[in-house]
């Protein structure tokens, strides 16, 4: 996931040579860099909002097979 949001930071022209990080709880890391920490916790609320929609249609997906 970390390659990911390097190639997108490159992407978007962010400069990505301070990516010293420290494990957060609530974020996965929190970067020394205030305006990469500011970057990864939107792509990370991205990256939870597609796992979880993901989830979802498999879950109704698995309810509706059952049903049947």
């Amino acid at each position: 996931m970390l390659d990911n949001f390097v190639k997108s930071l490159g992407f978007i022209g962010v400069d990505a040579i301070n990516m010293k990080f420290k494990p957060s709880d609530k974020y996965m890391f929190d970067f020394e860099d205030e305006n990469i920490d500011k970057h990864w916790r939107c792509f990370y609320a991205f990256y939870k909002l597609g796992y979880n929609d993901c989830a979802n249609k498999i879950g109704a997906f698995a309810i509706q097979e059952i049903r049947k």
